[in-house]
């Protein structure tokens, strides 16, 4: 009986049940995604930490740097004091100005250095 049933919601809907059960689990998976770049963007409005292979450039920050021009989207390695880190910016509006201090790691102090995101040239309308 259930063999049938399934033929007849094949025929009916056109997908096969595996399929749906598929596109179900995307679609929670989807979420979790979208609900894990939320809690990223409510922790921090400036983007995320990221690893130093998706890096598009590097800055060395020396203590004459007071700023650093940086494109919405783009992936940046910090060098200073003997020490990296990187970033993926990633700001709402596309734009933003504010302290390095504010997205350096505990160790990294850059009290004068700020930081200018201009929006993404690929993105901009």
């Amino acid at each position: 009986m259930e063999h049938t049933t399934g033929r007849r919601w094949r025929r009916k809907h056109g997908l096969a049940p595996w399929f749906v059960l598929a596109l179900g689990w995307l679609g929670q998976e989807q979420g979790a995604w979208a609900a894990q770049a939320g809690a990223s963007a409510a922790a921090n409005p400036y983007g995320a930490p990221a690893p130093l292979a998706q890096a598009a450039r590097q800055v060395a920050l020396t203590p004459c740097t007071r700023w650093v021009n940086v494109d919405d989207g783009e992936t940046v390695q910090f060098l200073a004091h003997g020490a990296s880190f990187t970033w993926r910016f990633c700001t709402p509006r596309g734009q933003a100005v504010f302290d390095l201090d504010r997205i350096a790691p505990a160790q990294g102090h850059f009290p004068d250095v700020r930081v200018y995101v201009a929006s993404n040239p690929l993105t901009h309308n």
